[in-house]
């Protein structure tokens, strides 16, 4: 007589799991490889019965003003609710990694409510007292440098709540030019936490932004934003001008009879899905070689200089090895891998046959061209080099440390400068860690990163190339690969200017403390505190064995605005930096907190909070939390089988344990049962 064996419930939940999951990877699948079916991603969020709804979009209208050197940003957050509930908005937005945010306000009809500077977390507990006392309430926190976070309490059914924030930042200065970027959207960071991060990415459609920290997302489908974004500049650099390029956005440009520009994105190309970035060039037949500014404030008077060193030596006679490092993970997919392509062959072609070089190639896993040791730059090993970067495919996740450990710790050639030129867009969540183990291994070595893509992680590019005493270059466009590539290399070839020490006469706390390597056409950037009206400024380095010396007069007016905001800002980056070397943890959260406090700034541990004193809701239901998602950034083709943690790979593994797993179940089940049917028929049963 044949026996069923009837399994357990918990066997055939987990079959019928595992047939889910086989029906839903090709699903998957097509989407990544932009085939046909593709998954429309519907962002919603459930209200406490359950009931879903459409999260909330954002509105950005940035009014920005160049003064000299300073960069004053107007950010207009205007929280909009499409549906019949009250939503409380969450926004995660990008900002310039030296902003300073030192204002909030929050618009009630005709009514403006002034933020508060307070602790982080006394500033939250107002925010969720406001909220549960049914009032409206808006709270603005810094996450990363260069990543904030806005949110509105109890905004209305069918209606909007607007905010307004204030920024500051400094103009950039190099190569005989000026420009300033200006962030709209997040490439989603890697972590490698991979069940804190594939529990998340399994809750909704996206990609998540900081993993295992917030909520919000990158939709995964984007051809047409969802976040409108109006961007408007005053340009009054004090000289006039003889350029103004976009090399981001379409835009439109008026340049006024007193020498100042006003500049506009295009309509038809307002879109939040790239960094915008503005470039301009002074009509000047000698250029600027400083610039001093001073504030007199409630603190006491302040100084920024901007000084270009002059040129000086030759191209070095230094042998040099040169290794390339190439994300290829799930992140650079699209447009950005072209570009990175193209960049390391353009460099690659620059390369003397004396010369050394390697090519190291990472995801979650590294792939190196050459697995021993580098090579001479002869046609033959260039040619194998050009098929080993051909066959570069973008997928898996962004885990920089093995291609930093490969680069900087092994395999170095006897009298060899080793230059690590690192290609990526800087999606890492865990920043602090790579930047102490590149200051902790970077030798002799020098570091320069390439920042490719639309919107790449800029305060890890930059704080990587100040690690690495390298320096750092933004490609937007695989078109300029090319050009960016050849000034990079024309600038490494010639020596840099190293070791520099800046003192002062009747000047006080530097900032910055620890000043990196300067390379040709680079600006130094210094913030002090001014004791005395007549002061001097002492700063020397050396080229090679050549000593440079310089020494300045200062001679302050203590009117320019927003000057000891930008000293304030640079002491807490170097504080910062400090911890990354040593400066203990508590002593930086105390230094950092106490300045964002004086002078009114956002920091990792003091935030802005604005509240209404007059409740808007009398009844005791919740808002529901709307984790407003970011739009993607342009050329990324974001891939739901293969995302920035290995999502495909991880998958399929949890697959086979699961296979594996019922396998035994079914086994120990079975044997069971045989087990007791033996007992039976010997006990006579």
């Amino acid at each position: 007589m044949k026996t069923v064996t009837h399994y357990p419930f918990q066997i055939r939940a987990a079959i019928a799991f595992c047939f889910y999951i086989v029906l839903l990877i090709p699903v998957q699948s097509a989407a990544s490889y932009g085939q046909e079916n593709k998954i429309e991603a519907r962002v919603i969020a459930h209200d406490s019965y359950g009931i879903p709804h459409q999260l909330g979009h954002v509105k950005s209208n940035y009014d920005v003003k160049v003064t000299g050197s300073i960069i004053r940003t107007k950010l207009t957050q205007i929280f909009s609710n499409d549906e019949n509930v009250w939503l409380e908005g969450s926004y995660l937005f990008p900002l310039p990694h030296s902003a300073a945010v030192d204002r909030l306000k929050m618009f009630i009809g005709d009514r403006v409510i002034e933020g508060k500077i307070h602790k982080k977390e006394i500033a939250l507990k107002k925010y969720e007292k406001a909220k549960k006392e049914g009032k409206n309430a808006a709270l603005v926190e810094q996450d990363r440098p260069n990543i904030f976070r806005s949110a509105v309490a109890h905004i209305p059914p069918n209606s909007e709540i607007t905010i307004q924030i204030e920024f500051q930042h400094k103009v950039e200065w190099a190569d005989s030019g000026f420009s300033f970027r200006l962030p709209t959207t997040i490439t989603p960071r890697y972590s490698d936490i991979k069940s804190v991060t594939e529990t998340k990415l399994s809750i909704r459609d996206g990609w998540q932004v900081l993993p295992g920290e917030r909520s919000n997302v990158v939709s995964t489908t984007n051809d047409k934003p969802k976040n409108d974004l109006a961007i408007k500049v005053k340009l009054a650099p004090g000289y006039p001008l003889k350029s103004i390029n976009s090399y981001s956005h379409n835009i439109i440009k008026t340049v006024n009879n007193d020498g100042s520009a006003e500049i506009v994105i295009a309509p038809h190309d307002a879109r939040a899905d790239r960094d915008f970035i503005i470039g301009w060039k002074p009509d000047l037949i000698d250029l600027p070689r400083a610039a001093f500014f001073s504030e007199a404030s409630q603190f006491g008077t302040y100084g920024m200089l901007d000084i270009v060193p002059p040129k000086m030596g030759v191209v070095s006679n230094q042998k040099r090895e040169v290794i390339f490092v190439i994300d290829t993970s799930g992140s650079m997919s699209g447009r950005s891998i072209k570009a990175a392509k193209r960049a390391l062959l353009s460099g690659l072609n620059g390369l003397k046959e004396s010369e050394k070089f390697n090519i190291i190639g990472f995801d979650d896993e590294i792939e190196k061209a050459f697995s021993t040791y580098s090579v001479t730059a002869k046609p033959y090993f260039k040619s194998l080099a050009r098929s080993f970067v051909d066959n570069l495919v973008a997928d898996g996740g962004t885990n920089m440390l093995p291609a930093l450990t490969e680069s900087l710790s092994k395999n170095k050639q006897d009298g060899f400068l080793t230059q690590v030129v690192f290609i990526t867009d800087g999606a890492v969540s865990d920043e602090k860690s790579l930047f102490r183990f590149i200051r902790k291994n970077l030798g002799h070595s020098r570091l320069f990163t390439v920042a490719i893509g639309s919107a790449p992680n800029s305060h890890f590019m930059e704080e990587t190339a100040i690690a690495g005493r390298g320096t750092y270059t933004y490609i937007a466009d695989d078109s300029e690969a090319e050009s960016k590539m050849k000034k990079l290399f024309s600038k490494i070839e010639l020596p840099a200017l190293t070791d520099i020490k800046i003192t002062g006469q009747g000047l006080t706390d530097i900032v910055p403390k620890q000043v990196p390597d300067l390379y040709s056409g680079e600006t130094l950037s210094i913030a002090m505190a001014v004791n005395d009206p007549k002061s001097k400024i002492f700063i020397e380095g050396r080229v090679g064995d050549e000593l440079w010396k310089s020494e300045l007069d200062i001679r302050h007016t203590s009117s320019d605005q927003g000057v000891a905001t930008n000293w304030a800002r640079s002491m807490i980056t170097s504080l910062e930096r400090h911890n990354y070397t040593g400066l203990s943890q508590e002593r930086t959260k105390e230094k950092v907190t106490e300045l964002g406090l004086a002078f009114h700034q956002v920091t990792p541990y003091t935030s802005l909070v604005a509240v209404d004193v007059t409740p808007i809701r009398t009844d005791n239901n919740k808002s529901v939390k709307s984790d407003i998602p970011l739009d993607k950034p342009s050329g990324l083709s974001i891939s739901l089988a293969q995302t920035s943690t290995g999502y495909f790979k991880s998958l399929m593994f949890g697959l086979f344990l699961a296979i594996a797993s019922i396998l035994a179940l079914a086994f120990d089940s079975r044997k069971k049962a045989v087990n007791a049917a033996n007992t039976k028929n010997t006990f006579g049963g």
